[in-house]
């Protein structure tokens, strides 16, 4: 994290920065110096178990992260994932949920992803349906994908433009 921010100019608008851990409190430590405004929680899952031995305390430690969310900020979170949609309780700011489930701001509908095709779905939100057709294998890219035009949603940026954008992701 400290070296992604050192490479940061003046001239550059976004950053995306992943912010891990590897010890309890490493996320906590590294979101003070990022001060998100849009933070992405894409999932709680077995990653960490030398650590982290329950999933609880994995999901305690990436909701950290929304701590550090800078006023008016925006927290992205996977509706699908029973671990992090609890995570919107202790937003202060804007929540934006994503997933396959209807009461998620941003959904995916219509999900296609069989060899050799590549991924694609339907994307609504409150306006019209949007087809999505990316590059990317497997169905396993759904969540990115889906975390990626809710960030867009978050920045105003039209979900038919974001996915076109998308299309162009290798």
């Amino acid at each position: 994290v400290p070296r992604t921010i050192r490479r940061m100019r003046p001239w550059h608008r976004y950053a995306v920065i992943e912010v891990g851990t590897e010890t309890p409190g490493q996320i906590a430590r590294s979101a003070r110096l990022v001060k998100p405004h849009v933070a992405i929680v894409l999932a709680v899952a077995r990653t960490h178990t030398n650590e982290f031995q329950t999933l609880e305390d994995t999901a305690i430690e990436k909701a950290s992260l929304l701590d550090h969310l800078v006023t008016g900020g925006t927290a992205v979170l996977n509706g699908d994932d029973p671990h992090v949609r609890p995570m919107a309780e202790r937003v202060h700011g804007r929540v934006v949920m994503y997933g396959r489930t209807g009461d998620c701001d941003v959904v995916a509908d219509d999900v296609r992803a069989s060899w050799p095709e590549r991924l694609q779905f339907t994307v609504r939100d409150d306006g019209d349906p949007v087809p999505v057709r990316t590059q990317l294998v497997g169905a396993h890219w759904l969540s990115s994908a889906l975390a990626a035009l809710a960030v867009a949603r978050a920045c105003d940026i039209p979900l038919r433009a974001a996915a076109e954008a998308l299309a162009g992701v290798t």
